[in-house]
């Protein structure tokens, strides 16, 4: 069985998205 927590990339990318869409502003 694969472990549910997500990888250290999908968490750094999930965590640059709103910052990304603060950067358009």
């Amino acid at each position: 069985m694969k472990p549910v927590f997500p990888t250290e990339s999908e968490v750094t990318l999930l965590l640059s998205i709103p910052f990304l869409i603060v950067a358009r502003f």
